[in-house]
């Protein structure tokens, strides 16, 4: 079953357009469609943040891998989801 436990994100977008944001978050499900990609509003911004990772390591080598391709990537800690 999916659980929710603490870990880690890996936020490659930050902007106060919507359409962007869901723009950005679709470009990247064609990319990687085996990692999952959330949307959230925090005022006065729409972020996109992705992956479900367990560890700050894991985090950061995934991010080391697309920091090419997008700016404004950073590691965040958040409740993910993970299968137990």
């Amino acid at each position: 079953r999916r659980v929710r436990t603490k870990g880690f994100r890996v936020q490659i977008f930050s902007g106060a357009n919507r359409s962007d944001a869901v723009s950005v978050q679709n470009g990247f499900l064609r990319q990687y469609s085996d990692m999952a990609a959330y949307i959230n509003y925090e005022e006065p911004n729409f972020r996109v943040k992705v992956g479900d990772f367990r560890t700050r390591s894991e985090a950061n080598t995934f991010m080391r891998k697309i920091r090419g391709q997008y700016s404004n990537v950073f590691v965040f800690v958040e409740d993910i989801w993970v299968w137990q």
